[in-house]
């Protein structure tokens, strides 16, 4: 059953917070689209990994988001942790993005690939949040600052999905990294009607992108319960004032979810 169409998309508060681009751009302010910020309180990784040199199937996420005005994406932003606090450093991230699908189960999915990014380890800019998740481990930002031409144009009130995969180095057998779950607000679930995150089988071509055969959403499983945490972030439109916050760590998430 396809979802229903949100209407009133303008009413959505947008929280701003002060990100700091890397790309050539100095004291760059971003408006965050979207955010669901890593919970610390009860929050743990989940794996999304992908080892190019490993025989077996390897295991990704990926989660929605309802784009809630005409605005690119500028700047990605996620969180995750090492399983078990054995920290390496991955080749780098593969950030995939999708059009949205149904299931033949009739849950929403990721469909067709619509765009795929990398960043190398070195340029993600791995930094370490305050304190430990509720597995005792460090969690960690990352973030990948887009130029112009790679923005990722949306079309307002449309679902998407994003997966953040981490690109194990050729070691034989890399420790486990994981994309933190992020924090669910229950209260508005049905007005914005949106999906849980999924999790799937990367394919094993061992070439770039990582990603689930394309216009295949029979390939993913639902994880009831489970959102994944990352933040969309913009560009301010001329002429518009946006409201900063300091830090993404407690802030209220936009998103909510479907029970």
């Amino acid at each position: 059953m396809k979802r229903s169409t949100i209407i009133a998309v303008m009413a959505i508060v947008i929280v701003g917070l002060s990100f700091q681009a890397s790309a050539g751009v100095d004291d760059q302010v971003e408006i965050v689209k979207w955010i669901q910020p890593p919970d610390m309180d009860n929050g743990f990784d989940l794996e999304s990994q992908w080892d190019p040199t490993d025989c077996e199937p390897d295991i990704i996420k990926a989660d929605d988001w309802m784009c809630p005005d005409g605005r690119p994406i500028t700047d990605i932003h996620w969180w995750g942790s090492y399983r078990c606090n054995e920290p390496y450093e991955p080749e780098g991230f593969a950030i995939l993005i999708y059009d949205d699908a149904v299931h033949a189960a009739g849950y929403p999915c990721p469909g067709n690939l619509l765009e795929d990014y990398y960043v190398a380890f070195g340029d993600a800019g791995e930094t370490a949040l305050p304190g430990v998740d509720s597995e005792g481990e460090t969690v960690y930002e990352y973030s990948l600052y887009l130029p112009e031409d790679d923005w990722f144009h949306q079309d307002q009130g449309t679902y998407y999905w994003i997966s953040i995969v981490a690109v194990a180095p050729n070691t034989g057998d890399p420790p486990i990294w994981g994309w933190h779950t992020g924090i669910v607000d229950p209260e508005e679930a049905e007005e914005l009607d949106l999906a849980w995150a999924v999790t799937g089988l990367v394919d094993r071509t061992g070439v770039m992108p990582p990603t689930i055969p394309e216009g295949n959403p029979e390939e993913w499983a639902y994880m009831e319960g489970f959102d994944m945490a990352f933040a969309l972030t913009t560009v301010p439109e001329p002429g518009t004032l946006a409201l900063f916050g300091t830090a993404a760590v407690g802030l209220f998430a936009i998103r909510r979810k479907k029970k």
